[in-house]
C-alpha cells in the first residue's frame, strides 16, 4: 500500500524522513516532580498526553528524563515509608468513623483512633537515623600487645624455676 501523498515519513520521501518527537528537555523537571507527588507512569504520559509506550521511547533515547523519574519517584517512597515508619515508632491518631446498627436503625460515630508507639519501629527508626549511638554491634579492638598478654609474661620468665612462698609460722 503507498504512503499518503502528503507523508513526509514515508519510504522514499525526500527531506528530513525522521520522525518529530513531542519531547522537550524541560519535560524531564516536569517529570520529576510528577514522580515527587507520586505520579505512575500512566500519570506521567497522560499529563504529556503522549502514550506509555511514547513515554517509555522517550526513556530509551533521553537519560535525563530517566534519571529525572527515578530521582522523583525515589523521593516519594522515601518520604511516604519514613513518614509510615516514623509514625509507628512514635504512635499517632486519626478521625475514624464507628458504623453500627442499633435497633435497626444505621448510627455512625465519629472518634480519634490512637495508635501507641510501636518498640520495633522505634528500634529499626533510631539504628537507621543514628546508626553509630544505636547500631547493635560496637567494633572493639581485640589486638593486644604483646608485652602486656600472659604469654608476654610467661616468655619473661621462661628457664626460671618458680616456688611458692613459705609461709611465716604466726
Amino acid at each position: 500500500m503507498a504512503a499518503h501523498k502528503g507523508n513526509q515519513y514515508a519510504k522514499g520521501a525526500k527531506g528530513n524522513t525522521k520522525p518529530k518527537t513531542l519531547y522537550k528537555p524541560e519535560y524531564a523537571e516536569q517529570a520529576r516532580k510528577l514522580g515527587i507527588m507520586g505520579g505512575t507512569d500512566e500519570q506521567i504520559a497522560d499529563f504529556f498526553s503522549v502514550t506509555v509506550q511514547t513515554l517509555n521511547n522517550w526513556k530509551k533515547k533521553h537519560e535525563d528524563l530517566v534519571l529525572a523519574l527515578k530521582d522523583g519517584k525515589d523521593q516519594y517512597d522515601t518520604s511516604l515509608v519514613e513518614a509510615a515508619l516514623r509514625d509507628r515508632a512514635i504512635g499517632y491518631s486519626h478521625k475514624a468513623v464507628d458504623i453500627r446498627a442499633v435497633n435497626g436503625e444505621i448510627i455512625e460515630t465519629e472518634y480519634v483512633k490512637h495508635y501507641p508507639p510501636d518498640p520495633t519501629a522505634a528500634i529499626f527508626w533510631l539504628k537507621n537515623r543514628n546508626r553509630d549511638r544505636w547500631k547493635d554491634k560496637h567494633g572493639i579492638d581485640h589486638n593486644v600487645d604483646e608485652e602486656a598478654s600472659l604469654a608476654g609474661l610467661l616468655k619473661s620468665i621462661s628457664g626460671q624455676t618458680l616456688r611458692p612462698k613459705k609461709q611465716e609460722k604466726q
